[in-house]
This record gives C-alpha cells, structure tokens and sequence, in this order.
C-alpha cells in the first residue's frame, strides 16, 4: 500500500478520522496493578524483548553505554541501571509532601502489568513508584494503552508544552509507530488488548485494520 503524503494542517485531522476508524468494543482489563510508561518508538522492542532494565538493554545492544551511564544517575532514575520503575495508582498512604507519578500523560504508551511480578516500593523521587529488580516478559502485560485522541486534543487547546509544530511532528510519529506495534501484536498473535484510553473506557483498537493502513508521511515544506 502506498504512503499517504499529507500537509501539516491535515496531521490531526487524518490521524484522529484514522483512529476513530479502527476502534472498537471496550475490553476490561483484570490483575493489573502496574504502570509502565515508555515512548511509542519504543514499544515494539518491549513487545518484542521485555521491559529491560539500562543494563539489560545495553547488554543485547537497545542502548549505548553513554546512555547506560544516565540511568546511574539516581537523582533522576530512582531505578538506576539495574532496576525498572513501575508506578501504582490510587494509593491512599501518600505523605503530604511526595510527589504522585500521573502514567496516564497523552504522550506516551502506559503498559499495564499484572500483579504477579515482585516489585519494592521506592519513595525517593515519586511516592507511588514500584521498582522491580528482574526483567518482564510480555506475558505479564494485561494491556497496552494509549491516548493519542487526548495528545491531540490537548494540540487543539493549546495545553501543550512544547510548539504546535512540533507537537504535530510527534502526533505523527506516534500514530505510525502505534501502526507498526498493531502488525507486530497480529504476526506474533500476542493476546495483548490494544486500546485507546483517552476517554477511560478501555476502547478497543482493532490491530487488523490498524496494520492494513498505509503509513504517513508530511509534505516537505
């Protein structure tokens, strides 16, 4: 299938007509207890791979050890090299003055994980957060959410941070990254729900008509 070549003012629009097209039936999801956020770029090598700890990626090569050195850095990465993190929410016990880590920002890719995997809880940087010491495999994922239908929304109001036209850039990148995670998801035949999570009704995304769309690309100025 050819690639659809849109102007910048056309990416919301088509994107947000694209994701409305291949949504479907709510799931609900059971035995989660676990959130964990990362780029759409980089989830199919977590589909693909597990969710690895900065040595682990570094080891099978995910990660240059540049970038190995920044996970050491504590004071940023509770986790720290050896470690992942993981966050909990709706916890009642938070001390007034610690910070609750929010998984459910429009950015990104929220991966919920069962509660069968050993985590400890560590309140250095957020009061919610979960480290686990060893790796997790996708069949302890119970979900893959994500809420670009939000990112998008949040673009139209301005609510954003960074530029328009890079939030744009981005809506597009994701959109076609979350195109390649549906294909990967239907050629493993991994029993992992995809949904869209921007209106919280565990929303459905149909991986067999999202694989079948053409890719997107945005005309050169």
């Amino acid at each position: 299938m050819e690639n659809v070549i849109l102007e910048k003012k056309e990416v919301l629009d088509y994107v947000e007509t694209s994701i409305a097209d291949v949504i479907s039936t709510p799931i609900e999801v059971i035995d989660d207890k676990f959130h964990h956020n990362t780029r759409y770029e980089d989830t199919i090598s977590i589909v693909e791979n597990g969710i690895l700890s900065g040595k682990e990626q570094n080891k099978i090569g995910l990660i240059s050890d540049e970038t190995l050195e920044l996970f050491d850095d504590t004071e940023s990465h509770a986790n720290g090299s050896e470690s992942i993190s993981l966050a909990v929410v709706g916890m009642t016990d938070l001390n007034p003055d610690e910070f609750e880590y929010n998984p459910f920002c429009e950015k990104n890719v929220d991966i919920l994980i069962t509660s069968d995997i050993s985590a400890r809880r560590v309140s250095t940087n957020y009061g919610n957060e979960y480290l686990s010491d060893e790796s997790i495999m996708n069949d302890k994922f119970r979900a893959i959410d994500t809420r670009l239908l939000a990112y998008i929304a949040a673009i139209r109001m301005s609510t954003v941070k960074e530029p328009v036209d890079v939030s744009i850039t981005q809506v597009l990148k994701n959109y076609n990254n979350l195109k390649e995670l549906a294909n990967v998801l239907k050629v493993k035949s991994l029993d992992i729900p995809l949904r869209e999570m921007s209106t919280n009704q565990g929303t459905s995304i149909d991986i067999d008509k999202l694989s079948s769309m053409p890719k997107v690309k945005m005309k050169r100025m």
